[in-house]
């Protein structure tokens, strides 16, 4: 019987914990994020420093249409769920590739669910984007 109270007290201590957690985390995620904007011309990526290519215009580029890719790099990879994630938790800025490409299951909305549609294809579950709700490969619904 012992066994059983300390069973239910460990239980109840982890998810009072996991609750603060959850809190903290929450509370964390309303602080604004700072920016630092380096005039030198150099990116800082896991503590590497690289130059930036000089001969690069200044002027941003047209977003090439690949349903998927919000982050508009020209791949869809697991950084496009991120900047979805970062966009919708309006920790990011909206921009033209998210406005773009960010429509990966055809329900005419931009939320998790595209999310999910662009793991599933990194995942290599979906071999091609856009989908149906249901799964379906859009083109084959509507051609």
């Amino acid at each position: 019987m012992n066994k059983k109270i300390l069973l239910c007290a460990v239980s109840v201590l982890l998810v009072m914990i996991l609750a603060m957690s959850s809190l903290f985390m929450v509370s964390a995620a309303g602080e604004p994020v700072e920016t630092q904007q380096v005039e030198t011309g150099a990116t800082f990526t896991r503590g590497e420093t690289t130059s930036a290519n000089t001969t690069e215009s200044t002027e941003p580029s047209a977003p090439v249409k690949l349903v998927g890719d919000v982050d508009g790099n020209g791949t869809v990879d697991v950084n496009d769920a991120t900047a979805y994630q970062l966009t919708l938790a309006g920790r990011q800025e909206v921009t033209a590739a998210f406005e773009l490409n960010g429509n990966t299951v055809t329900d005419g909305k931009k939320n998790i669910i595209d999310v999910t549609g662009i793991q599933y294809y990194v995942a290599k579950v979906f071999k091609k984007l856009p989908v149906t709700l249901d799964g379906y490969y859009s083109e084959i619904i509507r051609p």
